[in-house]
């Protein structure tokens, strides 16, 4: 992303200083009527091409190039502030679209889950419902522990599961579409 920003600041820069260097050749560089012209009209144009800007036009000239170069700068700066906020909104958008698929990977292993449990059977041996106390340090080893085996709270529970990260789906689709 940062080299996006360089590269279009850089292409900024160009397109500025090729501007200036344009500007500058057209001062310097002859147009086309002068250079079709007669020998003694040409002859004309040459003293008058000739004659010395005065300080005060050449004042003007100068100020009139610097104000159209900061003119120029500040249309640079403001399409790079706008390149960083498409930049920005682009990754929130990323990550939105991160967090639905890892949703999405929920909700296809809790369906899978759902059709290893026979709803039939008291309890199930293919799937516990487990609570345990977690330490601080992210481990569960001598603290609280219980689980479920009965196949209708877990199928009850999987349902629930898949209805709010369904919804969850959602809400990130809507979001990513805006």
């Amino acid at each position: 992303m940062e080299n996006k920003m360089n590269e279009a600041a850089a292409k900024a820069q160009t397109e500025t200083e090729n501007a200036a260097a344009n500007t500058a050749a057209a001062i310097v560089e002859p147009t086309a009527e002068t250079k079709t012209e007669t020998k003694p009209e040409a002859k004309k144009a040459g003293k008058e091409a000739k004659k010395p800007k005065s300080r005060k036009e050449a004042r003007e000239e100068l100020e009139e190039k610097q104000l159209e170069a900061l003119e120029r700068q500040r249309e640079i700066e403001a399409k790079q502030k706008e390149l960083q906020n498409c930049l920005k909104e682009l990754d929130r958008k990323k990550k939105l679209s991160e967090n639905r698929s890892k949703f999405i990977d929920t909700l296809e292993q809790l369906e899978e889950a759902e059709n290893l449990i026979n709803p039939e059977d008291f309890e199930t041996k293919r799937m516990k419902l487990s609570l345990h106390e977690v330490s601080d340090s992210g481990y569960s080893r001598d603290g609280f522990s219980t689980s479920i085996s009965n196949s209708r709270l877990i199928l009850e529970f999987i349902a629930m599961l898949k209805e709010k990260v369904t919804i969850k789906i959602e809400e990130l689709e809507t979001e990513l579409i805006q």
